[in-house]
């Protein structure tokens, strides 16, 4: 493994030339592991891993869930979520994606966003998952929780929590990319800390995003900081949206904010393009 120090990560849609090329400048803090031709980038919170192969085309067609849990009766209430999510909702929308939106959703409401999703997801060139709110890691899986949710113990998320492995099958007869984003406000019930950011298994075509949009809960505190959706809404909204390119521009944007940069992992078998036909 080399180590270097000096200017800002490199873009991580040049993949193959950084393979080739393990001497790279990169921040103080940072690592890359290039290995078997394929681009390991980790930091405190930051991971990129893709293969890069041929290029082919695939029907038109994007769908989205976009879900924001705020209100939530039993936990700490969020004070923006909804607001991430209808952000993200409208700069989907305004680059041609169908978006299923739910704001402070429970756990059947979740359930049956899920069911239209995966239904309208088949054949899709695109389909894309952003959930802003409550988040918990427990054996090795991440969970997404509704806003009915009580948080006595483990079996609660187990039982009563929606499954990360549960929106990633809502994508699998996609003909495109997948994309899992979703917004932690950086502590969670039972652990007071960001979810791992796993996707739990290997899923060809499958774009893993977690950012950290820090938000004290509703009761008292500064108010939220949300670095990390306004930079992937800010992105959105340009041109050019290589979902390699988009993220890494979305990595470097927060990090110029001073917040701290989103995990991200990809695996990726051609490139993939958010705004037009690939």
């Amino acid at each position: 493994m080399e180590r270097a120090s000096g200017a800002s990560p490199p873009d991580i849609g040049k993949t193959r030339e950084y393979a080739q090329n393990p001497r790279l400048n990169i921040p103080p803090g940072e690592e890359f592991n290039v290995t078997y031709g394929t681009l390991f980038a980790r930091s405190a919170l930051v991971a990129f891993a893709m293969t890069v192969g041929a290029n082919t085309s695939f029907a038109d067609g994007k769908i989205a869930l976009v879900v924001g849990n705020a209100n939530y009766k039993k936990i700490d209430k969020l004070e923006s979520a909804t607001k991430r999510s209808d952000a993200v909702a409208g700069a989907l929308a305004k680059i041609g994606f169908e978006v299923i939106a739910r704001k402070d959703a429970d756990k059947a409401n979740m359930d049956r966003a899920l069911s239209e999703f995966a239904r309208k997801s088949a054949g899709s060139r695109a389909a894309l998952f952003y959930f802003a709110g409550h988040a918990v890691s427990y054996r090795d899986h991440d969970y997404f929780l509704p806003t009915g949710i009580e948080v006595e113990d483990f079996n609660d998320i187990e039982f009563s929590a929606i499954d990360v492995g549960r929106a990633i099958d809502a994508m699998s007869r996609s003909d495109g990319i997948k994309i899992v984003v979703y917004s932690s406000p950086g502590y969670v019930p039972l652990q007071k800390r960001p979810p791992n950011c796993d996707p739990g298994r290997r899923v060809e075509n499958l774009a893993f995003v977690c950012g950290l949009d820090h938000e004290l809960a509703a009761k008292g505190g500064a108010g939220p900081d949300d670095s990390f959706t306004s930079s992937f809404v800010g992105q959105l909204s340009g041109s050019g949206l290589d979902v390699e390119a988009l993220f890494g521009r979305v990595a470097r944007d927060v990090v110029a904010k001073g917040g701290r940069p989103p995990d991200v992992s990809m695996e990726l078998s051609r490139r993939f393009n958010l705004d037009k036909p690939d």
